[in-house]
């Protein structure tokens, strides 16, 4: 029974190494090739976009990171007194955590560009306005046309 044990404990730590250093090894990997494309480009929005996404990589795989390293430690230093599980059990609410916190840190002007292009805007202001209808050939959405376009037909003839 000795060496059953000793044989899973070795393959709890190597699962739990494993999952801290392809954490690590993501994050690293994200931040260096963001960085990497920030250096090559000369536009503006774009620099800004890619620092925003360095910051939130840098953010969310240091969280995640950290906790995978933390259930690592408690696992080798204090594995009878269950710390560990506790931190284990956490750890997938802690990457659900970041996820919905990078989809809610996203600045409004993402929004406001999704939802401004011609098809969209024109899909919505037919399903707020129907009696007003939008020119979808044109390059602004929101100047009506003179006539109705007709929906396609999506039936199976």
């Amino acid at each position: 029974m000795g060496g059953n044990m000793n044989a899973q404990y070795w393959l709890t730590i190597l699962t739990l190494v494993s999952g801290a250093t392809c954490d690590l090894i993501i994050t690293a990997g994200l931040v260096f090739h963001l960085r990497k494309q920030r250096a090559l480009t000369k536009m503006p929005r774009t620099i800004s976009l890619l620092d925003n996404l360095t910051i939130w990589s840098i953010e969310t795989g240091l969280v995640t990171s950290i906790n995978a390293v933390l259930v690592t430690v408690f696992f080798s230093v204090q594995r009878t007194t269950f710390i560990w599980s506790a931190l284990y059990i956490v750890l997938a609410d802690v990457y659900t955590n970041t996820f919905l916190a990078a989809l809610n840190s996203r600045p409004s002007h993402v929004e406001h560009h999704i939802t401004q292009g011609p098809i969209f805007s024109t899909f919505v202001a037919q399903a707020v306005m129907p009696s007003v209808s939008c020119d979808v050939s044109s390059s602004d959405p929101s100047i009506p046309s003179t006539g109705r376009h007709k929906p396609a037909d999506l039936s199976l003839a």
